[in-house]
Parts: structure tokens; sequence; C-alpha cells
């Protein structure tokens, strides 16, 4: 995974668009009846941003960084804007050794952690602020999780978002879109 982020300046217009993305195959019947089926245990996150106002140094700045990522092909993260609460999180498995974990977050409070789905009592953890991958909060456990063990959290914060350019833009259709489509991010899972 990419150890690099969204630019933080320029700020994007608020409100932006974060639309959790679960993958869900529904199937209709004839009889009105209809069946899910949930492709992902972890949302996906996709965002759009636009801008209102960019000096010419701001859009080469975001020109550059999407050109570094080679439009489509390169991973980043990108944090929300807002600090929110956040619930279900994927942090990741435990493998009997590894003690200490990203939380998909930063700035977090009220952190719950789960070790499959049930809540880690505070003493048997340490909440780390920053460390992590492109500044994560980390959660440290006094002992490690075992092989297989689920580890996710709730927390307020700002969360980490890992994506991808959605789309191949051209230089004017990359401007173009900082002003009226929106810059999209296609999510990418956590796992």
């Amino acid at each position: 995974m990419s150890s690099t982020t969204y630019p933080t300046s320029p700020v994007p217009n608020w409100p932006y668009d974060i639309r959790i993305n679960w993958n869900t195959t529904i199937s209709a019947f004839d009889s009105g009846k209809e069946q899910r089926r949930q492709k992902n245990l972890y949302p996906k996150y996709d965002v759009t941003l636009t801008y209102s106002v960019l000096t010419m140094a701001q859009m080469q700045t975001l020109w550059n960084f999407y050109q570094a990522r080679r439009g489509t092909y390169d991973d980043f993260y990108f944090y929300s804007l807002e600090s929110t609460a956040w619930t279900a999180c994927y942090i990741g498995i435990g493998d009997g050794t590894t003690t200490t974990f990203d939380i998909p977050g930063k700035s977090t409070t009220g952190v719950t952690i789960y070790n499959n789905g049930v809540a880690v009592a505070a003493e048997d953890l340490t909440l780390l602020t920053g460390g992590g991958t492109v500044s994560a909060d980390r959660v440290q456990f006094d002992t490690a999780p075992a092989a297989n063990d689920l580890l996710t959290c709730n927390f307020t914060g700002y969360l980490r978002i890992h994506c991808r350019f959605q789309e191949e833009l051209s230089r004017s259709s990359f401007t173009a879109a900082l002003f009226q489509t929106g810059i999209k991010l296609k999510g990418l899972a956590n796992i």
C-alpha cells in the first residue's frame, strides 16, 4: 500500500461527497421478492471533491499529484475533511505476534477496539497518537491478538480512506473536473 496522502492544500469545497459502497448485489424476482448478497465485509469509500477558486500554482499542485500517481494506477490515502463518528472500521487480522496496528483514522477520540466482535478492555491496550501509515493513530495490544482474530474499531476522528483516482483524464478534463463535476476518488479495500 502507498504511503502518500492527497494534498491538504488547497482545501476542497464544503460540502464534499463521501459515498459508502458496500457492493451489494440485488437480484429481483418476478414475484416481487428480491435476494441480496453483500460482497464486502467492510465498506469502501468513494469521494468526490470540487474546488471554487484555485491559483495556477494550486492547480499545478493537484495536477502534479495526479501525474505522480500515473492517473488511476497508484493508490494513496485521503483523510475525511471533518471529524465525525465512524463505526465497525476494519483494522486488520491478528497473526499471533504483531501487537501494534494502525487505526484507520487520525486525531481519534472515543476509540473502542473489538477483537472478533468483543470489546477489548482499555487496560489491555494502549492507544497511540500518530505514528502509523500517513500519520494514522495506532493501537498497541499488551498481548498479540491470536492468528486470524478480526480487529475492528469505532472512533470519532478523521477517517483514513484508501483510494485511487477513478478516471484517466486529460489536463483539460482534469481542470474542468476540479470546478464542475469533481475529482472522483475510488475507494479501495484496506485489507
